[in-house]
């Protein structure tokens, strides 16, 4: 996952991955290509669950193996090229990955969750705004996924638009009341703006639910706040 520095006592915003799947289910209009035949797909999706799990679990090198037998048995799913995706980035293997992602969004453009993370991707490599224009697209697929908005602030915030960041962590709070990192994300967005009596207690917040940052920050910042 990429970083953007903002150069405030050395804080960053960070982005976050989506991996789970909705397996087994549509995601709009797939390519016109063969489809497998029914006991086939039904063996793929039994690597594609067991690679998800894997993945889950932190084992990306086993759940690449598991991955690859999915797509040898289906070569137009989706969900296998998204989980070969995540787990070459996870790797290290940015630029497959992409390569994945992108093979993911030509079988099936209605899909958010690779969206957000070939945004990251992008980001990563450079082209933050290409990643935005991913992020702008998942959310209007998917206007209650958290994540998408959380993302799309930490490409705001690294393009120079704090406030335009604090709106989107602002929305995935409101879909998600305990995301630490959104708090931790928009307090530094609101140090940006100046206002840190409300950046102290974002990452109060971000600290009762964990977010290691957001404790030291308060720690040395907050303690007259």
């Amino acid at each position: 996952m990429f970083s953007i520095h903002l150069g405030i006592i050395n804080k960053f915003l960070i982005p976050i991955g989506v991996l789970g799947l909705w397996l087994g289910s549509s995601w709009g209009i797939a390519a016109p290509t063969p489809e497998p035949s029914g006991a086939t797909k039904s063996s793929a999706q039994s690597y594609i669950k067991t690679a998800l799990n894997q993945l889950a679990s932190g084992k990306p090198e086993e759940a690449l193996l598991q991955v690859g037998e999915a797509i040898k048995l289906d070569a137009n799913s989706a969900e296998a090229y998204f989980l070969r995706a995540r787990a070459k980035h996870d790797i290290g293997l940015k630029s497959d990955a992409l390569a994945d992602y992108n093979r993911a969004l030509q079988i099936n453009p209605k899909f958010p969750k690779a969206l957000v993370n070939r945004a990251l991707i992008k980001a990563g490599l450079g082209d933050i705004k290409a990643g935005l224009q991913d992020l702008n697209t998942a959310i209007s697929l998917d206007p209650l996924m958290a994540s998408a908005y959380s993302n799309r602030g930490v490409a705001r915030g690294a393009l120079g638009d704090p406030k335009g960041a604090i709106k989107d962590f602002n929305k995935a709070i409101s879909l998600n009341p305990n995301f630490a990192d959104a708090y931790r994300n928009r307090g530094i967005s609101l140090e940006l703006t100046g206002d840190l009596k409300s950046a102290c207690a974002d990452w109060k917040k971000a600290a009762a639910l964990g977010q290691q940052d957001a404790r030291t920050w308060v720690l040395q910042q907050c303690r007259q706040k």
